[in-house]
This record gives C-alpha cells, sequence and structure tokens, in this order.
C-alpha cells in the first residue's frame, strides 16, 4: 500500500504521519466541510473513512515535518485554508466523488452504499506541486 505524508496545521496544533494514499479523498471530504478544528476535521473524515484517522496516529511522526515520504506530502493549512500538494500522481480537486471505506476495501460495492461528494469553499485554496519523477 502506497503512503504519503500528512501534516495538519490549526493555529493551536501541528501533526504530521502518515496515511495510505486512497486517504486524500476522505481528507478532502472532511476540508469540504469547513471544520474548525482537528477534532471535527476527524469526526468529518470518519464519515467517509471510519479507520483513517486510526491508521494516521499508528504512523505520527515524533515531530511534524514537511518533509515528503516516496509518495508524496499533502499540507492542510487551517488557519491560512491551504491545501498544498506534493504528489506524484493526481492533482488536488476542488470537487469530486468519493466511496465510503471500512480500512480495508471501499464499501461501493455494497448493496446500500451510496457515493459521497465534496465541495471545497470557495475560500480554501489549493496549491498542486509536481514531486518526484514522472
Amino acid at each position: 500500500m502506497s503512503r504519503l505524508r500528512l501534516l495538519l496545521l490549526s493555529e493551536k496544533e501541528k501533526v504530521s504521519g502518515l496515511i495510505p494514499s486512497y486517504g486524500v479523498l476522505p481528507v478532502l471530504y472532511a476540508v469540504s466541510t469547513d471544520p474548525s478544528d482537528l477534532t471535527n476535521f476527524w469526526n468529518n473524515v470518519k464519515i467517509a473513512d471510519k479507520s483513517l484517522e486510526k491508521l494516521f496516529t499508528a504512523a505520527i511522526d515524533p515531530s511534524p515535518t514537511m518533509k515528503p515520504n516516496s509518495e508524496g506530502l499533502l499540507v492542510v493549512n487551517f488557519a491560512e485554508k491551504i491545501i498544498s500538494s506534493f504528489q506524484r500522481y493526481l492533482p488536488i480537486r476542488r470537487a469530486g466523488t468519493l466511496s465510503h471505506h471500512n480500512g480495508l476495501f471501499s464499501e461501493q460495492e455494497l448493496p446500500d452504499s451510496q457515493p459521497l461528494f465534496y465541495k471545497l469553499p470557495t475560500s480554501w485554496q489549493i496549491k498542486n506541486y509536481p514531486f518526484g519523477k514522472k
């Protein structure tokens, strides 16, 4: 499973750790709710992916860092309302769809599963930067 570093910055906290690359969409979904703090952010992530916070905290960095790993870096700055993406593959999009994820697999094939839609508020900026070899 490929993983990238997620750095979360708020006025009171700075924390970084690794998430699976599929975790970018649940992060964007949570940011689209314009959370007021990291607690609200993680509560909204759980709507899309029940286990992403647990995976993040299991791979948390001893001290916050902006050093990307081999798959890249995603920085969410809540104070400035900026998402900066340093990824090898897909640029961050302002709007999109995603399937619920349970930490092991996407639940899109389950009979009652409905896709989730996200649209980042216009107050949020997106900055995509190329990263690594193509």
